[in-house]
Order: structure tokens, then C-alpha cells, then sequence
């Protein structure tokens, strides 16, 4: 779901940080950079991820379905709530996960 959104920002988040390892002579990993840089990106990219993927929805069912105006929109309304929801769960299982091995 969100495959493209996370590729784009772990790769700019390098390149930042391939950038500041450049300009400084303290740092040795610029993991600080990284995180930093990624959340900064996901402040801005995942509204504008979920509001792309509700447009599709609509369009989507608006075209291919013989649902109504208002269950249409509602869908769409809907998918823009929970997706960030579904996100943060998604991370959080993928971290216990990884705890557990």
C-alpha cells in the first residue's frame, strides 16, 4: 500500500544523509540525519499518500460500480480516516515481530 511512499523517503533519507556525512567531520553514521529526515518526509508524503489512494477509490468505484453518490463518498471519506490507522498498526506488529526473534 504504501511500498512506493516508503521507497521514495528511505531513499531521499540517504541521500541526505550521504550529504551531511559529506559537509562534517563529527559525524560517522548520520543515523540521527535518517531519522530525522524520514519523519519530516512522512509528516508531508503520508496525507498526500492517503488522499491519492482515496481519489483512485472514488474514481475507481465511480467508474466500475453502480453504488450511489453518498456510498461512494463515504468509502472514500473512510479509507482517508483508517489508512493512517492501519499504517501505525502496521508498524507497530512489525516491530513486535521483529522483538520477537
Amino acid at each position: 500500500m504504501f511500498g512506493l511512499t516508503t521507497q521514495l523517503i528511505a531513499y531521499l533519507a540517504e541521500k541526505e544523509r550521504i550529504k551531511c556525512l559529506k559537509g562534517s567531520k563529527v559525524k560517522m553514521y548520520g543515523n540521527d540525519v535518517v531519522g530525522s529526515y524520514k519523519i519530516i518526509l512522512s509528516t508531508f508524503l503520508m496525507p498526500l499518500t492517503c488522499a491519492a489512494h482515496s481519489i483512485l477509490l472514488y474514481f475507481g468505484l465511480q467508474k466500475y460500480t453502480k453504488l450511489d453518490h453518498k456510498t461512494i463518498l463515504q468509502a472514500s471519506v473512510g479509507l482517508f480516516v483508517l489508512q493512517p490507522i492501519y499504517a501505525l498498526l502496521f508498524v507497530k506488529s512489525y516491530d513486535s515481530f521483529k522483538r520477537s526473534f
